[in-house]
This record gives C-alpha cells, structure tokens and sequence, in this order.
C-alpha cells in the first residue's frame, strides 16, 4: 500500500539552477559593486563640470593632435619641431580615435574617458585586493583606506590615489595606467600558482601599454612585480621562469617598438626634476597619518619575511631616498606605492585583529577617526559634483581645492588649426594647444624644443616694448598670428598698426589679431 500510494503521489519538481544571467548579476551584488558604482556615477558628474587640474591641458593637447593627423602629428606645443613626444601615448590615440568617431573635441573626449577609467580602476583595485581577503566589506575598507588614509593635507598629483588627486585627474593617463598596474600584479600572482601562456601573454600586453602611456606608474609596477616575485619565491620553478623571462622580453620589444616616441631616450633623464623637489618638502604633512601602519608593516614583517607589502613598502622606500639623496626627485613619484602598500597593510591586520583584545579596538578606532578627518580636511575636490554656487565656493576655500583653470575654448571662433599665439601667461600657454593652437614658448618642459630659453625670453620682450620693431622681429621670427592678453599679467599695449583686438574673453583675456 505504501509502495503504490508512494507511486500514485506527485513527484517533487527538480530542482533547477537561477538563469545564467541572474546567477552572473548576482556576484556583483555586492558593497564594493555599489561604492563603485556611486563613485563612477561620482566621475560621470565631474566629466561633465571638468573641474581638472593643469595637468588634464597637455593631455587633451596630445589627443588633439593626434587627432588632426594620426601618422605624424606634429610638435605638441610648438610649430615645426620633431612629432616625438611621450605624450603621443596609445591612450592618447584611443581618445584621439574616439574623438574622429564622434566629432567632439579633444577636450571633450578625454572628459568623457573620466568613468570609465574609474571602472577600470574599481574593477583592477577589486581584483588585486582579493588576494589577500575573501571577506566581501573588506575591498570597501581597503578602498576608503587608500583613498583617505595620507595627511591632514593633501596634494594634488597624477599618480596619487587620494580623495583629493583623483577627482581633478580622472582623464588622465595615470588613472588608467594605475588600473592596469593591480591587473598586472594580480596577473603575475595568479602565474605564479598556475603559469600559462595566455597569462603570460597577458601580462606583457599590459606591461607594455603601463610603460608607454604612464612611466611613473611603470616604475611602481616593476617594484609591486619584484615585491610579488620575491612573495612567491618558493613557487618559482621550471614552469615559472621561462614564461617570466619571455614576459620581459616581449614587454620590451614592444616598448621599444612604439612609433611615436622613444621610451629608452626617457631612462635616466632628469628633465622633471626641479618640480618633483616639493613632494620631499612637509612630508609628514602630506603623509603623516601613515604612522598608523607602521606596526602592522611589522607584524606581518615578523610573520613572514617575504611579505609582499612589507617589500613593496621597502623598496617603495628606497626608490624614493634615493630620489632624496642623489638629487633626481622624480623617484618622489615612488610614494603612492608605499602609501598603498602601507595601507592595504594596515587594512589586513585590523581584519585579522578585529576585536581580539582592546589594543586592536582603539587601533580600529584610531585608523577610522584619521580617515574620517582627513577626508573632512581634504574633500574640497570632491565638492565640485555639486552646482556650482557661492556657499560652496566658500566651503572649498576654507577646504581647500584645486583652483580650475580658465578654458579657453572661445578661441576657437576666432583662430585657426595650427595658428601660433603668443602670451605671457604661463596658464594660458598650457591650455591653448589643446584648442589647435600653438604657442611661441612652451607650457612645459619638453625635450625636443631645443631652444626654450630663446623662446621664453623673446616671449618675454615682446610683451615688454611698445617698438613696432621689436614685436615685427619677434613675430616674424617665430610665426605669430595672435596676441592673448591676461588681465593678471603685463598689460599688453598695442602699437599703431601692430595689432587690433578681435575679441574679449569671459574673465575679460583681449585678444589681438597680428599684422592687421
């Protein structure tokens, strides 16, 4: 009776797997996927009021040659000079491909790159962080951590991944050069415990492209790639080492194989310098809320003597004392990555000692109360994802923000594609070339312009005579057709017949047209 009752009664349903999509979006339900996508939705609004920095002009002038012509797009910031330029990136001509897709302008495209760059540095930071913690909160503390965790001031510099460098710098190829470093590491990390071709493969692609479109990021990853090796050091066997080697020397042809400039004419060189010498200058300022970190650099030192934060932190270290020592400060640009290596540090053991006895509470406490106030301190960059107001203006003043520069897009109704310009503000040098323009000296420090101080100082008499003369010779000599005027610099005085003012710009810059 029970068998047939057994028999007669319904059959529970299989159990059947959630479709493959709902079963795919359900491992980005995560808090990381939605801090990343808040922060993404972040940059989407800055691309939009392109609150960027200096730095984002000679970017945008890059692309917005490459633009005019990909083969051979002439000297960045001066007429007539060789195309070689480190600027002339394969970023640069991604956006500058972009830009002949859709018909925006240089300065538009690379705006537009801003969230998309910020995914692919949650997406690179998520991938790397893993490695060392399966907790699902934890990629979130590490990522407020390494945002948060400097000084109780901050600097606004490519490269550094603060709350306060970022929002100005989205577009820039540090952002993307910084995303490809965590896939690289974590690429190397993972070939080391399963060495295969595609890996390799993989890790020389993106090796390569760090390389080319940011050195100083390339420099940090070759020391986070030593710092891993030396982790994985008891994995490093038959399989492992020729895939290595052949890595390297696959990365290098490559490098050297880039058309557009030469990589190997940029070792050693200390054209950057003199302006580096400031990030030695107030460190503890800047940097000073790393002491939390210290102790757990030791612990984890004491563990294991193979750390790879302990060595990144080190060799980090190291790089940037040299830099001290021997003068060629552009080793400075070695401090995010003990930053970063301090940080992630920091963040493991506070997991791993969370609630274990009072001293690991206060060291919680501590670590979020820095963290906390040093955004408070430093989160004027960040406010411009609000409309623009006079309240706020006040707020960032007392914050602290990057001041925006002028755009000088209104020039475009008036000049023409590769027309030269001279003007005596050095601002206004800078973000010129990105609308086509050239300019009679350079913005920035550039090799391949032989005869800078000439040019700076023949720049420099033109706005300080009145003979006709003078300015004829200067004008003559380098091409002029334009004369911009900034109200904050030497007042330009037209002489009979020299010039006739054109137009008038929005912060009241006159400019002159030449020989009219």
């Amino acid at each position: 009776m029970d068998a047939e009752a057994a028999r007669l009664s319904p059959s529970p349903e299989p159990l059947t797997p959630p479709p493959l999509s709902r079963a795919w979006l359900r491992r980005f339900e995560t808090p990381y996927m939605t801090v990343s996508l808040v922060i993404v939705a972040i940059a989407a609004v800055l691309a939009a009021r392109r609150p960027w920095g200096i730095d984002f002009w000679v970017h945008a002038t890059a692309v917005e040659r490459l633009s005019r012509d990909l083969l051979d797009p002439g000297g960045l910031q001066i007429s007539g000079v060789t195309s070689e330029s480190s600027y002339y990136s394969p970023y640069s001509v991604v956006v500058a491909l972009l830009t002949r897709v859709t018909g925006a302008s240089a300065v538009s495209a690379l705006s537009l790159m801003a969230p998309i760059l910020v995914a692919l540095l949650c997406f690179g930071f998520y991938r790397f962080v893993r490695l060392f913690h399966s907790g699902v909160w934890f990629p979130v503390f590490a990522l407020a951590v390494t945002l948060t965790l400097w000084g109780i001031d901050m600097w606004a510099w490519s490269g550094f991944l603060s709350v306060y460098s970022l929002p100005i710098g989205l577009p820039l190829p540090s952002v993307v050069a910084s995303a490809l470093m965590f896939l690289v590491w974590t690429m190397l990390a993972r070939a080391f415990d399963d060495p295969r071709a595609w890996r390799w493969a993989g890790l020389a692609s993106l090796a390569t492209l760090i390389v080319l479109v940011h050195q100083l990021t390339a420099l940090n990853t070759a020391i986070g790639c030593v710092a891993i090796a030396i982790w994985k050091l008891p994995k490093l066997d038959s399989r492992v080492i020729p895939g290595l080697l052949a890595c390297v020397a696959s990365c290098v042809l490559l490098a050297i194989s880039w058309p557009y400039y030469s990589v190997v004419s940029l070792l050693g060189s200390s054209a950057i310098d003199g302006s580096h010498g400031v990030l030695y200058d107030q460190m503890w300022l800047y940097q000073g809320l790393i002491v939390l970190a210290l102790p757990a650099l030791w612990l984890r030192f004491r563990r294991d003597r193979r750390d790879v934060f302990v060595w990144m932190a080190a060799l980090g270290f190291l790089v940037v004392a040299a830099g001290w020592f021997t003068g060629h400060y552009t080793y400075a640009r070695a401090l995010p990555l003990l930053m970063l290596a301090a940080q992630l540090a920091l963040v493991l053991e506070i997991y791993r000692l969370r609630d274990i006895n009072l001293q690991a509470k206060i060291w919680t406490y501590a670590t979020t109360a820095a963290c906390v106030l040093s955004l408070a301190l430093n989160c004027g960059n960040v406010l411009y994802v609000l409309p623009p107001s006079e309240t706020l203006a006040k707020v960032q003043f007392h914050l602290g923000r990057n001041p925006v520069p002028p755009d000088y897009g209104w020039l475009r109704d008036f000049t023409a594609t590769n027309d030269v310009i001279v003007t005596d503000d050095l601002y206004a040098r800078r973000i010129v070339t990105a609308h086509g323009l050239f300019t009679v000296a350079p913005g920035w420090e550039d090799p391949v312009v032989a005869d800078t101080t000439d040019r700076a100082e023949a720049e420099e008499r033109f706005f300080a005579t009145d003979s006709p003369k003078q300015r004829s010779d200067i004008t003559m000599t380098y091409g002029v057709d334009w004369v911009l005027d900034v109200p904050e610099g030497p007042e330009y005085n037209p002489a009979s017949g020299d010039s006739s003012l054109v137009a008038i710009g929005p912060d009241g810059q006159r400019l002159y047209r030449l020989g009219v």
